[in-house]
């Protein structure tokens, strides 16, 4: 009886493009070969923004995004074009197989501009779930729930 270890590299590379975030995670975990054959087909990782990723590897799925957007009230014509690049990056990922979503808005002096704060997170959030993200095949979702506004609230009930 053949095992699944023996198949061609090819054949095994093609039955991992079909698998989603939970296959690739279940699959890396039976052994050390699996585990380096997914590896290779997949970036495990991608923080946002301004992540240094090689072009040819943008096509590869993307298992864990975690967005990190610096946010500063003193100087929101700044925060804006950060949000601008960051909606381009976004874009050219494959985010389609993405499972681990990590949310998060770095601002050192949020107590004084709660409002902006929301209103920046909202449209965060807005960027990320209209992408080609595939909300139904998220498994992990870390976000911030005091920057959240109540849309985004009554949506995560």
């Amino acid at each position: 009886m053949q095992q699944l270890e023996d198949l061609p590299v090819l054949v095994l590379e093609l039955i991992v493009t079909f698998l989603d975030y939970s296959g690739h995670m279940a699959l890396m975990q039976t052994n050390t070969y699996f585990k380096k054959l997914v590896e290779g087909l997949v970036i495990k990782e991608v923080v946002l923004p301004n992540n240094r990723i090689c072009q040819f590897n943008l096509r590869k799925p993307v298992m864990r995004l975690i967005v990190n957007m610096p946010f500063d009230s003193n100087n929101v014509i700044k925060t804006n074009e950060t949000l601008t690049d960051f909606a381009g990056e976004l874009c050219q990922f494959n985010v389609v197989k993405t499972g681990d979503l990590t949310i998060r808005l770095a601002s050192d002096n949020d107590a004084v501009w709660p409002a902006v704060t929301r209103i920046y997170y909202h449209l965060l959030m807005i960027l990320i779930l209209e992408s080609k993200l595939q909300p139904n095949s998220i498994k992990r979702l870390e976000i911030q729930l005091d920057f959240l506004c109540d849309q985004c609230r009554k949506f995560l009930e």
